[in-house]
């Protein structure tokens, strides 16, 4: 968007004081696209919002580098476990142990 090559420029101007060296370099457009079921028969969502915001902003790229946040993307069909053993106890001849996966 034109307003955020705007921000960061002013931001540029105004508040480095002349240190150029602290700069904003880079503008976090945040994420939001849905997981999708990937196949090689056309273009991916990803694919499809990357070429739509540079055709629609291609002056973001001239002074500025972009950040996504697509994690929900890129993640949602992997799976992982982490487990922790919060405590175990003896009652009797019983060991009990209290694990937390998550």
């Amino acid at each position: 968007n034109k307003l955020l090559k705007i921000v960061g420029a002013r931001a540029n101007d105004s508040g480095t004081g002349g240190d150029h060296s602290r700069c904003i370099d880079t503008i976090d457009i945040g994420g939001g696209l849905r997981p999708e079921i990937l196949n090689n028969s056309n273009m991916s969502r990803m694919e499809y919002y990357a070429s739509a915001l540079r055709k629609q902003c291609p002056d973001l790229w001239q002074d500025f580098k972009l950040v996504t946040e697509f994690g929900q993307w890129s993640y949602f069909y992997s799976g992982y476990a982490y487990s922790e053993i919060e405590y175990a106890i003896q009652r009797d001849r019983t060991r009990i142990v209290y694990v937390h996966l998550g």
